[in-house]
This record gives structure tokens, sequence and C-alpha cells, in this order.
């Protein structure tokens, strides 16, 4: 896979010649998303999320996706903290509520809002969770945004280059 070879605007490229042939196809444009959100190109990524969810309203993955940008993007313009709640709230009902990245989600999400008790509950559920997974890597995540969340703060990713 050209992104787990770091090969990124390449991975662009693919989906996007696979989205000419197929646009209504949503996970193409989750997967176009997640391509743009690693190049920093959110507004991009967003418009690509959005597509996901009007083609596939119960898929819970664009859903969550979308919700994460709305509610941690480093650029303070394209946060939405009410529909990034809406969206991460629906993504959860989607997965019966126990996809640890989709509570990630909604976690982010209620800290966005101000709702800190509310998120750190839920990072506390993802984390319970994911300690059925092998995925430290999202344990790790978690936890460092669960501590922010026990003092007040919302989880706003850094900006990439």
């Amino acid at each position: 896979m050209l992104i787990k070879k770091g090969r990124i605007d390449e991975a662009i490229v693919d989906f996007e010649k696979a989205l000419e042939s197929n646009p209504n196809y949503a996970p193409s444009h989750t997967s176009l998303g997640r391509t743009l959100y690693r190049k920093g190109r959110f507004k991009e990524a967003i418009a690509q999320f959005e597509a996901s969810v009007r083609l596939l309203p119960r898929g819970a993955s664009g859903h969550s996706n979308l919700a994460w940008m709305l509610a941690t993007c480093s650029d303070p313009s394209l946060r939405n903290g009410p529909r990034a709640l809406a969206l991460a709230q629906r993504a959860n009902r989607l997965s019966n509520g126990s996809n640890p990245p989709f509570l990630r989600s909604l976690a982010a999400a209620y800290a966005e809002n101000g709702r800190f008790s509310e998120a750190v509950e839920t990072a506390q559920r993802a984390l319970q969770f994911n300690s059925k997974t092998t995925r430290r890597d999202l344990t790790q995540a978690i936890q460092s945004e669960l501590n922010l969340y026990l003092a007040g703060s919302p989880y706003h990713e850094t900006e990439r280059r």
C-alpha cells in the first residue's frame, strides 16, 4: 500500500482516479479524506468526509472521521463542535458503542463542546474496549487525550507540515 510506504502524494492520485471512475463509492471518499488529512490538506479532507457521509448515511467510519476533523483540526476556523458531536454520536450508535476509534472521536467532540465529564467517561470506555486489542498506539493516544480532558482542555491536532 502506498500510504504505508510513505508515498502519500501517489496515494492521493490513486484515490482521485478511483473516484473518477466511481464517484459514488463512499469508502474511496473516506480513504481519500484520510490521506488528504495526513498531508495537512484539511479543507479537502473535510469535503471528502462530507461526501462519504452524504453517500453512505449509515456508514460509521465517514461520520467518525468527519467528527474527528471538526473537533480536533489544528485550524480553528474549520472546527465545529456541535456538528462534530452530532456526527460522533451517530457513528457511535451505528457501531453499537464499542468501537475504540469512534469512541475516541466522540470523546474529542464532547471535549470540544466543553462537556469534559462526558469526554472523560467516553475516553475511559474507549480505553476499556481497546484493551481487548493489540493497538498500543491507540491506547497511548487516548490516554494522552484523556489527561487533557481531566484537566478541562480539548484535544487539538498540531499543525502538519
